[in-house]
């Protein structure tokens, strides 16, 4: 279970945007929240709980999102607040979609790509994790990403088999 925790000392104003953007997200069915002092993706959330201590001028809130499933978003990527083993987990789904095209000699979808591609970047920038293979792996996910682009079936698979043999070896000596 990935749960995000939130707890933050913010004005009064921001306590009533909070509850206001919450509201708002809820009921028109959004999935995503965004404001300076709050992040969150209620599609993420099968439980929410929400806490406010209210002070004369500040507010103190708890927010929690239990998640039945790993979930990694792109603005938890991009503020590096992403666990490793995570990343992993997301990168092993979109991995086996591509095979599973290439396979059936279709091109994968444009979003699994970016997202794999995406989490591939993020895993090269993590020290201490197979550091002498990234930069042979981003080698070949730019020739991947390049020939996804140029529709090129024999150089995706071409590209896609040299990342895949990259990630046995890596995977061999780090497990």
């Amino acid at each position: 279970m990935s749960n995000m925790k939130l707890e933050k000392k913010i004005t009064r104003r921001d306590a009533e945007k909070i509850l206001a953007l919450l509201s708002t997200a809820l009921n028109a069915d959004e999935a995503v929240i965004k404001s300076d002092s709050l992040y969150l993706d209620i599609d993420s959330c099968s439980k929410l709980k929400l806490a406010m201590k209210i002070k004369k001028s500040s507010a103190t809130v708890k927010l929690r999102c239990y998640s039945s499933k790993e979930h990694i978003d792109e603005h938890h990527m991009e503020q590096g607040e992403v666990k490793y083993k995570t990343l992993k987990k997301g990168m092993k789904k979109s991995f086996e979609e591509i095979e599973k095209h290439l396979e059936q000699d279709l091109m994968p979808p444009q979003e699994i790509i970016t997202k794999f591609l995406t989490h591939s970047a993020i895993m090269t920038a993590m020290p201490d994790y197979g550091d002498e293979y990234y930069n042979e792996y981003e080698k070949a996910c730019e020739i991947m990403k390049y020939a996804f682009e140029k529709a090129d079936m024999t150089e995706m698979k071409a590209a896609f088999r040299e990342i895949k043999n990259i990630k046995e070896i890596c995977h061999k000596a780090y497990k």
